[in-house]
């Protein structure tokens, strides 16, 4: 695990792997699934999309970047064994990188988010 800013690990990745911009974004509830009822998921050609991306690269948090779910679980029971006192705080960010893809998911107030997705192209 590493923390790096989100702005410096879009330019990193678009570095290293040759990304633009995400893949698709999704805004809606934080807790739950993420299958698309508790919210939207925006394709990068939509106003939906460029607002969410907007918004997180201006808020610039702090990423909590794992390598896998492994490593994420791990220091998640290491930190607080309640995973709402950990991740889903208001103002975290976290990612998850596999598979030449990586998710961010910023956690907003009033149990909201705005989650990336970028894939290797």
């Amino acid at each position: 695990m590493r923390t790096i800013k989100f702005n410096e690990l879009i330019a990193e990745k678009n570095l290293s792997h040759g990304w633009t911009s995400p893949s698709k974004i999704y805004t809606g509830k934080e807790s739950g699934c993420r299958c698309g009822c508790r919210g939207n998921y925006w394709e990068a050609d939509s106003v939906g999309f460029k607002r969410a991306f907007n918004k997180i690269k201006k808020i610039n948090p702090d990423v909590l970047l794992f390598n896998d779910s492994d490593e994420l679980n791990k220091w998640v029971s290491e930190v607080c064994p309640s995973w709402s006192c950990t991740l889903q705080q208001p103002g975290t960010c976290f990612a998850m990188e596999y598979d030449n893809s990586v998710w961010i998911d910023l956690v907003l107030p009033n149990d909201r988010t705005i989650t990336v997705y970028f894939e290797d192209v």
